[in-house]
């Protein structure tokens, strides 16, 4: 197993741990915590750098006020189908 390799995998990993953060994130939004929680505290600063771009693009493109904001499942789909796969391809290519 080449360093591209074990590369590939800590990016998997990284983004299989960054997707339950904004799972985590959206289930506990629907609870009425303090944002002074650590819990809260820890999983916006992980999440919102990644989910932030998509509600800016989502309230972009429609111009109204939504009911639930779709901006984690976008970024989940957007991990785990655009950006660490193509993480994962750049490393192996990468270090060949």
């Amino acid at each position: 197993m080449g360093i591209g390799s074990k590369i590939a995998i800590a990016i998997g990993i990284m983004g299989d741990v960054l997707t339950w953060v904004i799972i985590i994130r959206a289930l506990l939004s629907w609870f009425p915590l303090s944002p002074d929680n650590p819990l809260i505290r820890i999983a916006d600063a992980l999440s919102e750098p990644i989910v932030a771009p998509f509600r800016a693009l989502l309230s972009a493109l429609i111009r109204r006020p939504m009911m639930m904001d779709f901006s984690p499942l976008l970024a989940l789909v957007a991990i785990d189908y655009v950006i660490v796969p193509a993480l994962q391809q750049f490393a192996l290519k990468l270090f060949v």
